[in-house]
């Protein structure tokens, strides 16, 4: 038995980060690689608490800010965990765990995010830069309006879901053409949020 358990301790720190990084979104289906390792997971909010099935297998998860944005602390079947976990590229679905001073990196695919990319949509470099929502959420906070320059990691809007506020940034220099969404408004994953026109 002893030769088992570093494999179960690894093991467990992984599906901590697969529920730290799909606590991002509720009723929903996600595929999550985690050190080239696909899962399929389904969360489901039940009175605050969460049932994550993660191949089949059902565990109760009560997730909750631990005092910092980037912070969890997780209670999965009665054991406790304190995580790090941030977005690394959120429209990409990329994310990072940071879980007993080990660290993940994990990407989590919505279906929506599955079907894009599917559906082999190609963004043009000429043409305008959409940021659009990672997962279902609620707009906290919106940074920019129509006409203002923005540069490469410049914050334009603060979402929310599951308990937790994510920062979208842009990722090109340009200026805002469009500005779909204002506070308070529920949006879909993959809703267009912000356009903004390239410099040239």
């Amino acid at each position: 038995m002893a030769a088992d358990r570093p494999y179960g301790r690894a093991q467990e720190a992984k599906n901590v980060a697969i529920f730290t990084t799909t606590a991002y979104g509720d009723n929903m289906k996600f595929w999550v690689k985690v050190e080239n390792h696909e899962t399929r997971v389904e969360i489901e909010e039940r009175n605050g608490i969460f049932v994550v099935r993660v191949n089949g297998t059902e565990r109760v998860v009560d997730c909750r800010n631990a005092g910092h944005s980037d912070y969890l602390s997780l209670i999965i079947d009665n054991k406790s965990y304190l995580v790090e976990s941030a977005p690394l590229k959120i429209d990409e679905g990329r994310y990072y765990a940071n879980i007993s001073g080990r660290r993940y990196d994990v990407e989590v695919l919505d279906e929506r995010l599955i079907a894009t990319r599917q559906a082999g949509v190609v963004t043009h470099d000429d043409g305008p830069y959409v940021i659009a929502s990672p997962m279902p959420g609620l707009i906290v906070d919106v940074r920019v309006k129509v006409g203002d320059e923005v540069s490469i990691g410049s914050p334009v809007a603060v979402m929310e879901a599951m308990k937790m506020q994510n920062e979208l940034v842009s990722e090109v220099d340009g200026v805002v053409k469009a500005v779909n969404v204002q506070v308070k408004d529920a949006v879909e994953s993959q809703a267009p949020l912000i356009e903004i026109e390239r410099s040239k």
